[in-house]
């Protein structure tokens, strides 16, 4: 007998859930309030839209999309008039981190490609909103990014000569990896809207993330070449290499982390064959995150699977699956 859909195992990175509630005019009310909401509390503010978003769409479809981005651009005029620019942008990237996810759960094509995209949207998005606002403060976005990240080790590591020398020594760093300040900002928000359109739908016996089912698309392993490759030809000190550097090893951090959750789903497959307790498995997860923070264990295990298929998926409809 076929499940139905919302109980059926996913391979999705966001699984779509299913619709518990009914969506109305009245809800639009609450979404107006969710993109005003983001100017005290981001977090929350993402939640909500993203949230109150699912539910109109499920009942609405694609009109529901077109009417809250409406009241959205609304909004965002509005408070640029009274307040200024600067702070029109404040919802922009709640707003569009919901707009882009929400459909992708709704038609069940969240997969790490879908997902993948809009963080690369979004960071843009946010890359470029900022460029302009330091640009008309007559600096960069690079230079400014730069500046506070080495504000906050000088703050971390205290005064003193030893700290001052420790402090030289990881410019190199915090400049070459600025950029993924604004990835993590982008992850972060897109991970908000799947949690809010999640439980807006979800119901108690909807099938959560399968991990254990995680597979990699092909394309990963591609770009992850590719980076590697940049950082290479920016350390051999072209022309041009303070501008390559911060863009490859962004790229390089950021892909890295889709193989350490090919990684994470190696563990968990193992650990559910072994049958181990929950102490047992909380244990093996910490010791995996711990070895995947300080030596990239779990990155290098999740890029070995990709070839060794030690879950012995079928790969062809998985990674059909991922990729949608």
């Amino acid at each position: 007998m076929k499940l139905p859909e919302h109980k059926q195992p996913s391979t999705e990175l966001v699984p779509a859930g299913a619709s518990a509630l009914k969506g109305n005019a009245a809800w639009y009310i609450g979404l107006a309030f969710a993109v005003a909401m983001t100017m005290w509390s981001s977090v929350l503010g993402a939640v909500f839209f993203a949230g109150i978003l699912r539910i109109q769409v499920e009942s609405f479809g694609s009109r529901a999309l077109a009417i809250a981005a409406a009241i959205a651009a609304a909004i965002m005029v509005a408070l640029g008039v009274a307040y200024g620019v600067p702070t029109a942008l404040v919802p922009l990237t709640p707003v569009v981190c919901g707009l882009c996810l929400v459909p992708c759960m709704w038609r069940r094509r969240a997969g790490v490609t879908a997902v993948s995209l809009i963080i690369v949207l979004v960071t843009g998005l946010g890359l470029a909103c900022d460029e302009v606002l330091a640009f008309m403060q007559g600096t960069d976005i690079a230079a400014v990014t730069f500046q506070a990240l080495m504000d906050s080790i000088y703050l971390a590591l205290g005064s003193g000569i030893e700290a001052e020398m420790l402090a030289s020594s990881i410019k190199p760093i915090a400049w070459a990896f600025w950029p993924l300040v604004y990835v993590a900002n982008a992850a972060l928000f897109v991970m908000l809207a799947a949690i809010g359109s999640f439980l807006a739908v979800s119901r108690k016996d909807t099938a959560g993330p399968q991990i254990d089912r995680f597979d990699a698309p092909l394309w990963a392993v591609a770009v992850l070449a590719l980076s590697v490759l940049g950082v290479g030809v920016a350390l051999s000190g072209i022309a041009g290499a303070e501008y390559v550097l911060p863009l490859a090893a962004t790229v390089l951090m950021s892909v890295r982390f889709i193989f350490a959750l090919q990684g994470f789903g190696v563990l968990t497959a193992l650990l559910s064959r072994a049958r181990m307790g929950c102490m047992t498995r909380t244990l093996a997860i910490f010791l995996g995150i711990w070895f995947e923070t300080m030596f990239l264990v779990m990155s290098i295990v999740g890029l070995i699977d990709v070839w060794a298929n030690f879950r012995k998926l079928n790969r062809g409809r998985s990674r059909s699956e991922q990729d949608e």
